[in-house]
Formats: structure tokens, C-alpha cells, sequence
């Protein structure tokens, strides 16, 4: 949990109990007048969390990029054209291949709707470690 623009992470932190989570790490910048005593989960403060989260989030899938070839594009226009067209290209020669675009995830043939353009650390991790898998 990590102050974001409008609000902290901690902000969600009975919905994440209420899912199952019994551990949340948190950034203590920004958590003044959260009362954090009186809830039933284990809580780590961890400074600067934001800078540690890919670390955190690798480690947590066990280094999924370690295990994969990775193509990255980047530029102004035309990312999400050129990775579908090399994602399909792979595929058709007859290679497993994984996508991650604006407008689609795809792991194998299975489809996962993109909710963001570049999905957060521990979102991208959790799909390489599906890609793997």
C-alpha cells in the first residue's frame, strides 16, 4: 500500500482483508491517520516501498523475466500494432508466445482483458509467472 495521488493504499485495506490477505506492506509516508492497531493482519512498513516494489514483486513470482525471452517496444505510436503483429507472427511459426498490450493480455491463446496500458509491477509479474507456467 503506497500513497497514490488522491489517496494511500491503506485506504483499501478492509477490502483486502475481506479477500483473504493477511499480510500488507505499506509505505508509512502519507499513512498518518490511519488507525492501524486495531486490525487483525500482520502490517510491514517498508520506506520508500514505491522504489522496492519490482524487487518485492519479482522475488514474490520467483524472477519470471528470468525464464522468458522479453521484446520490449516502446515509442509514441504504433506499440500496440507492432506487438500483436510480432506476437502473431510468433505464434504462427509455431512458438508459444505471451502479449501484453493497451488493448489485450494473452498467455497461450487465453485472452485476459488489459485494464491498464502498462500493468503495475506486481500485475506484470503475476502474468510473466502465468506466461511461464
Amino acid at each position: 500500500a503506497v500513497a497514490g495521488a488522491l489517496q494511500h493504499g491503506l485506504t483499501y485495506l478492509q477490502q483486502a482483508k475481506k479477500k483473504g490477505a493477511n499480510t500488507v506492506i505499506y509505505d508509512p509516508l502519507g499513512s498518518e491517520g490511519f488507525s492501524l492497531e486495531q486490525l487483525d493482519i500482520y502490517l510491514l512498513a517498508v520506506e520508500d516501498l514505491g522504489a522496492k516494489l519490482g524487487v518485492i514483486a519479482a522475488r514474490f513470482y520467483q524472477f519470471p523475466s528470468h525464464e522468458l525471452e522479453v521484446i520490449g517496444i516502446t515509442g509514441t505510436n504504433g506499440k500496440t500494432t507492432t506487438c500483436t503483429l510480432l506476437h502473431d507472427l510468433i505464434t504462427d511459426l509455431g512458438y508459444m508466445a505471451g502479449l501484453l498490450s493497451t488493448d489485450v493480455n494473452k498467455i497461450g491463446k487465453t485472452e485476459i482483458p488489459s485494464t491498464h496500458t502498462t500493468p503495475n509491477t506486481m500485475d506484470l509479474n503475476e502474468l510473466l509467472r502465468d506466461m511461464v507456467d
